[in-house]
């Protein structure tokens, strides 16, 4: 009796650690890793458009701002790309293709980009692209 017991023990202690180390295991499912911002680990994280030979980027002010002040719609996003950033005009990452762009001839360091319910803006950095 004290040798079944054993036994048993024994075995639940096996499927026990065979449970841990699956759990322990590299991504099998054939997805990516996601990062914090939901996108997948080796694609663009940031919203981005490229607009008269610079770069904007998304402020995190939200999707449902106010138009400025003298912004007018200069064009739509024509390409997305969110596995680099891209220097084409009217290049964009983490957006549609068609969503609407707002510049303003008196401000160049910020344009809008039009959502479901409002405007998100981004702002024009001089900074070196994220490896």
């Amino acid at each position: 009796m004290l040798w079944n017991i054993r036994k048993i023990w024994g075995i639940m202690f096996v499927f026990s650690l065979m449970i841990l180390l699956a759990g322990c295991g590299t991504n099998t499912s054939g997805k990516e890793a996601l990062t914090p911002t939901g996108y997948p680990s080796d694609e663009v994280q940031r919203i981005t458009v490229y607009y008269q030979g610079n770069r904007y980027w998304y402020t995190d002010g939200g999707f449902d701002r106010e138009l400025g002040e003298g912004f007018e719609k200069v064009g739509t996003v024509e390409t997305v790309d969110n596995q680099s950033y891209q220097d084409e005009e009217w290049t964009g990452t983490r957006l549609e293709e068609g969503q609407e762009i707002y510049a303003s001839e008196e401000d160049n360091s910020r344009i809008y980009v039009r959502f479901e319910n409002g405007f998100a803006e981004l702002e024009r950095q001089e900074e070196s692209l994220p490896e």
